[in-house]
């Protein structure tokens, strides 16, 4: 265990991120101080800690939602960092996966746009805008290499 971060190790050969001497701070109390790490391919890593001691904070740091107030977070071109917040704000009708999925990248995009014209097109068969819509979300998936996330989040959520 290091800084506070327990790693385990896999196979991997690509860095996929790279945490270096992340110091956080909230007036005189220091919550974590360099803290230093990196995630490749096939790693599996958990953060251990009492309550108040920095853990949600080192998280928001990574995914974005808070600046350090020292170090780097660096992810590899293809890594998407999301964070689903401790608390999560559902609009009344939004499911858990509706949710995971809502977020602005383009892969999500891609799977809402073709989830919306598949549903329109089963709605109203015979249209030929729709067809053509569905035809352009299909190549956005493709182009978006995002034909596995949804199954990949049904799967996560399945584990939570």
């Amino acid at each position: 265990m290091e800084n506070g971060i327990l790693r385990k190790s896999g196979l991997g050969l690509m860095q996929l991120l790279s945490v270096e001497h992340l110091t956080k701070s909230y007036g005189d109390k220091i919550l974590f101080e360099d803290v230093t790490f990196g995630v490749g391919d096939g790693d599996k890593i958990g953060i251990i800690g009492v309550n108040g001691t920095g853990k949600s904070t080192l998280l928001k740091v990574i995914a974005g939602w808070e600046t350090p107030d020292v170090g780097m977070v660096t992810a590899g071109s293809r890594v998407r960092i999301r964070m689903l917040a401790q608390d999560p704000v559902f609009t009344p009708d939004e499911t858990a996966l509706e949710h995971v999925l809502g977020g602005d990248s383009p892969q999500l995009k891609a799977v809402r746009d073709y989830a919306a014209a598949l549903a329109e097109l089963e709605r109203n068969p015979g249209d030929s805008a729709m067809q053509r819509r569905l035809v352009a979300a299909n190549q956005r998936m493709d182009e978006q290499d995002a034909w596995q996330l949804e199954s990949d989040a049904k799967n996560a959520l399945s584990k939570l």
